[in-house]
């Protein structure tokens, strides 16, 4: 695993050289959705715990609501949802969650907020018994602040004059209301589903207007500043486009590494012996066997070992015409510890306890050394001296 950690760390290493950048959250100031079909969240507004707080003006802080609503918190108006941001134009579009907004704006209050109102626009609220909406063109129903006996209803001020007066008869209990609006979408005001406002600070319209991206000129101040593509594109250091192409890259790289070192445990696991003797073992003359010092293995004693009369006592075969057909359905013909395939007139011993079969000379070494099966790991059983 060692060697598997140090090929990504290398490769970590030369893409941070060649691209100081790389590690860096570079979009952590890109647009955001609550949820798709909701405003898109950018500077000077950002999303709580989407957006870092670098991207966002002070004061212009949203959040998303358990139904992946976009909310906007007035200090002292409370909770609206965001309907739509105009960013060039510096306006927002608010909504009551309950959709009841004539009911909210009876003690609205912008106080501590960063928006304020660009204008307002006067409704006239009546309340009607038993009138259907055909009997008073013109006027809009209040659905939340009606009952099933009577009907609020609700006209814009300015248009007072060219309604019928006869056609509120029987209403009564008339009030009115302002409602913050911005005055070219006074059109859509009628039905009182939204209130538009609008901020001042900071000033970004121009850098809009000029499709530029504003921003804070720093974490620690309040002023900004717009870039263009075309800046970007010209303080962006060179050596950053070989940072991406190695980033594009470094997936396949990594992908490679990781399929190397699986391929190499794999063989290890088939052949137990592959991380101890050479891998291009020479043989001399035909059916020669190496020494055992180039096995790789310790020959020294151990009392994990086994005993020589017990491996003594192993079968043995020796290879030829007739006994090849013998060791064909045991399935290897390589030893599995020099890697050597088998030859006539080489010898080979059997383990009794799983059937699988070495070079004499090969297991008698391993046997030595450690008293379980070189491919399946199945222990043996070892020779329990006597005591006098």
């Amino acid at each position: 695993m060692a060697e598997l950690e140090l090929v990504v760390f290398v490769l970590l290493v030369i893409l941070r050289c060649l691209n100081p950048s790389y590690g860096a959250n570079e979009d952590r100031c890109a647009p955001k959705v609550c949820l798709q079909g909701q405003p898109s969240i950018r500077f000077p507004y950002r999303l709580n715990n989407l957006q870092n707080d670098s991207c966002s003006y002070p004061g212009f802080e949203l959040s998303c609501n358990a139904d992946g609503n976009t909310v906007i918190n007035l200090p002292y108006s409370g909770e609206f949802l965001v309907d739509f941001i105009h960013y060039r134009q510096q306006n927002i579009w608010l909504k009551d969650p309950n959709d009841c907004l004539p009911q909210r704006l009876k003690n609205f209050n912008l106080m501590g907020s960063t928006l304020q109102a660009a204008g307002y626009r006067g409704f006239t609220f009546w309340n009607c018994s038993n009138i259907s909406d055909r009997k008073l063109p013109g006027l809009t129903r209040v659905g939340c602040l009606s009952g099933e006996n009577y009907s609020i209803m609700a006209l814009p001020t300015d248009e007072l004059s060219n309604t019928d007066p006869k056609s509120v008869e029987g209403c009564h209990d008339t009030w009115n209301l302002q409602v913050p609006s911005v005055p070219k979408d006074w059109s859509s005001s009628l039905t009182i589903k939204t209130i538009g406002l609008k901020w001042d600070v900071p000033d970004c319209e121009s850098c809009e207007e000029q499709h530029g991206t504003c921003a804070l000129k720093n974490e620690k101040s309040r002023e900004v500043t717009c870039s263009y593509p075309d800046d970007e594109a010209k303080d962006k250091p060179k050596h950053s486009n070989w940072g991406m192409i190695v980033g594009m890259m470094m997936p396949w790289i990594l992908l490679m590494a990781v399929s190397c070192y699986i391929s190499k445990k794999s063989k290890a696991r088939d052949h137990p012996a592959a991380l101890t003797a050479p891998h291009s073992p020479e043989r001399g003359q035909r059916g020669q066997l190496r020494s055992p010092a180039t096995i790789g293995i310790d020959s020294s004693s151990s009392t994990l070992g086994m005993d020589s009369p017990t491996i003594a006592s192993y079968p043995k075969i020796q290879i030829n015409e007739n006994t090849t057909k013998l060791i064909e359905p045991m399935g290897n013909d390589t030893c599995a510890i020099c890697l050597l395939e088998y030859c006539t007139n080489d010898t080979i011993k059997i383990i009794p306890e799983c059937n699988h079969h070495f070079h004499d000379h090969c297991i008698d070494q391993w046997l030595r050394k450690k008293a379980t099966c070189p491919l399946c790991r199945k222990q043996q059983h070892r020779h329990q001296p006597q005591h006098e």
